[in-house]
């Protein structure tokens, strides 16, 4: 992996590694959710003993400069994610076992 990449030869802290897995987990479902259905044809080619894939299917892909400049007028920046105070009355979701454990192994709770 390349970590020095980015961090040159310090020492990557443990939000960095908890960042770094929530991202992939995010990845890994956008990915399992929103998988390329589209058949592929597969086509006999001359010289080759079996058929081969088709892959030049016309594919449309999302507009991410569209999605980015709607996000940049409706959302609001991550900062403000962490300000969100208390105000009494909220219900709290259940904390996956695994995870609380994990939390007082590293001693952050």
């Amino acid at each position: 992996m390349e970590i020095l990449h980015y961090h040159g030869n310090e020492t990557v802290s443990r939000m960095y590694w908890e960042h770094m897995y929530h991202c992939l987990y995010l990845l890994t479902q956008a990915v399992t959710c929103h998988a390329d259905v589209d058949l592929v044809v597969w086509q006999w080619v001359e010289e080759e003993e079996h058929p081969q894939p088709d892959f030049s299917g016309n594919m449309m892909c999302r507009n991410f400069n569209g999605l980015k400049s709607w996000l940049d007028n409706v959302g609001f920046g991550v900062d403000k994610v962490w300000h969100f105070p208390r105000e009494g009355g909220e219900i709290d979701i259940a904390q996956e076992q695994g995870y609380l454990e994990y939390l007082k192994s590293s001693g952050s709770m």
